[in-house]
């Protein structure tokens, strides 16, 4: 079985624009994302898909390489069709073996934590989406959707709305082609982990400030009492 990650990022955030190159102790938001996301065993790659038109930013503030990671920026596009990036991505992976499965992860989530998503991976049915938001029991940030992959390319491809394209999951949700994990510790919801305002990067770079080991190895749930 092969997994895959696929990072959605783009620099036209409407609330807050180019939060992902926003700097978090000399670094972009969008590193760290990107580090945690390489942590995760369970997975053969991990994939940063943009717009192309963003692409030429973005690439110029990353600062590391892994022979995991992938960047591919797609031309001629909307931003806000997001579907297209992942079958895209799916696409070009496919000249070699279409993979089993995929996570999708926002840019936005800079504490997303790989232990977690590890976790997720073995909830994971082998049919349906599976994802730990449905309702909500984690914290927003740690927001985590496992797909196969061969019928999101059929759907994908055929099935979505306008708005589906850009929301891109809420097509399973719709027909409840899924399945929720609840978090077995209780319900975390109101402690918001991912950044979409200012306020919650201010809040975001502070923690990550005040670390004093390498951010990977902060889980979620030390995230949120050091949060409290």
């Amino acid at each position: 079985m092969s997994i895959v990650t696929i990072v959605q990022a783009r620099l036209g955030s409407k609330r807050l624009p180019h939060k992902i190159l926003m700097p978090i102790a000399g670094r972009p938001m969008i590193s760290y994302v990107l580090e945690r996301c390489l942590k995760v065993t369970k997975v053969s790659q991990v994939i940063l898909a943009m717009p192309w038109a963003d692409s030429k930013e973005i690439v110029k503030h990353l600062d590391f390489q892994d022979e995991k990671f992938r960047i591919m920026g797609f031309e001629n596009v909307s931003e806000d069709d997001v579907a297209y990036r992942f079958l895209a991505v799916l696409g070009v992976l496919a000249r070699r073996a279409v993979p089993s499965a995929f996570l999708r992860v926002c840019a936005d989530s800079p504490l997303i934590d790989w232990v977690l998503m590890d976790w997720m991976i073995n909830q994971w049915d082998g049919k349906n989406l599976t994802c730990n938001f449905q309702p909500r029991t984690f914290p927003p940030g740690q927001c985590i959707e496992i797909m196969p992959s061969v019928p999101f390319m059929r759907h994908g491809d055929k099935g979505f709305t306008e708005s589906d394209r850009e929301h891109v999951t809420q097509w399973y949700y719709r027909h409840a082609f899924y399945k929720n994990v609840t978090n077995p510790l209780g319900d975390f919801s109101s402690v918001n982990q991912c950044v979409d305002t200012p306020e919650d990067f201010e809040c975001i770079k502070a923690v990550i400030e005040k670390m004093d080991r390498h951010h990977t190895t902060y889980g979620w749930q030390e995230l949120v009492e050091m949060m409290a």
